[in-house]
């Protein structure tokens, strides 16, 4: 038996792209990840989470991650650009682990549609408050989908360094508001969101 995670990084971030990580873990081998100390990765150093963002991605059976750049989030914001992207992830998961699975989902959504390439059918699936706090195969989704983002928001931190993304990953800091205030808006700001909105009316 199998259990399927899914969890985000970067829906309240005001700039940089969202993360939606799947994590595939055999019943199993659960126990390894929970000895380990796989959980919600608010609760874990950078140094902690990259421990066992290396350990998660090795052990799992399988993983995948979608991100979604600014663009998109402007366009459809940021709540439905999160289903789609769990939405992809479920579409793309291999038919192996479609039978005898569970999958589990962070947050609650509605209308949430999920389907199989493989199987002309819907999939079972359960959406937990929480749920990255609760169980371990959401907490390595998060683990990976925040791992992931940081590493990228360190990158467009090397594109934009006056805006420190590197430090506060796109979250609205002090430091972050007072270089909008300075610099205004970059092309990775989402443009949608109030507070950016503020800074774009202001230049």
């Amino acid at each position: 038996m199998y259990i399927v995670g899914i969890d985000e990084a970067g829906r309240g971030p005001w700039a940089g792209p969202l993360f939606v990580a799947l994590t595939v873990i055999n019943y199993e081998n659960l126990y390894r990840f929970i000895e380990l100390g796989v959980d919600d990765s608010k609760k874990l150093s950078a140094k902690k989470r990259d421990k066992l963002f290396e350990f998660i991605v090795s052990n799992v059976d399988y993983y995948s991650v979608l991100s979604a750049d600014v663009d998109l989030i402007d366009k459809l914001g940021v709540y439905k650009t999160t289903k789609k992207l769990i939405q992809d992830l479920v579409f793309e998961l291999p038919i192996k682990y479609m039978f005898d699975s569970k999958i589990k989902i962070d947050g609650v959504f509605d209308s949430l549609d999920l389907k199989s390439r493989c199987i002309n059918s819907h999939i079972d699936f359960e959406c937990i408050i929480d749920g990255d706090m609760k169980e371990v195969c959401i907490s390595a989704a998060s683990i990976v989908a925040k791992v992931l983002r940081d590493r990228e928001m360190i990158r467009l931190a090397s594109l934009y360094p006056q805006y420190g993304f590197d430090k506060h990953k796109g979250y609205g800091t002090k430091s972050h508001i007072e270089a909008l205030k300075k610099y205004g808006v970059s092309p990775v700001h989402r443009k949608s969101f109030k507070p950016i909105q503020k800074f774009l009316a202001f230049f």
